[in-house]
């Protein structure tokens, strides 16, 4: 006897979690890492841009556009998770701490040794930041992607 088995997708949350916040500030840092120009930790990324909405209506080679190995896509949703640390402008250390955690690609443990912070404070502050975010979005309504 054979059981058939129904492929699901994974269903997308409905409302923003401080896990949720804390997943799309590291893929904004990867993507960060990934754009060209970046030196020592700052990103100096160059896009082409377009002068105005006719520069482009009607043109049929429109691609996304793809600068070493960073999409239009990534690029956004980069510009909207950086954004949201913003959101922490009252809390310097809640800020400092998940932006930290977000672009740390290496050891925390050693990252943590090295800035002499101590581990407690840190995953305390670093969770309490990205759960302010979340409370955040989902009160102005922002929708989970």
């Amino acid at each position: 006897m054979k059981i058939a088995l129904q492929q699901t997708e994974t269903p997308v949350p409905v409302t923003w979690t401080a896990t949720l916040v804390r997943e799309r500030l590291r893929e904004a840092y990867d993507i960060e890492k990934r754009m060209p120009g970046r030196r020592n930790g700052s990103s100096a990324w160059l896009f082409p841009t377009i002068d105005t909405f006719a520069d482009i209506v009607g043109r049929t080679d429109v691609v996304p556009v793809r600068l070493s190995g960073v999409t239009a896509e990534e690029m956004t949703r980069w510009a909207q998770a950086i954004a949201w640390l913003r959101i922490l402008r009252g809390y310097p250390d809640e800020m400092k701490y998940l932006a930290a955690w977000a672009a740390c690609s290496g050891s925390v443990r050693l990252m943590l040794a090295r800035r002499r912070i101590p581990r407690a404070t840190f995953y305390r502050r670093m969770i309490d930041g990205s759960e302010r975010i979340a409370r955040a979005l989902n009160n102005r309504g922002v929708t989970v992607r």
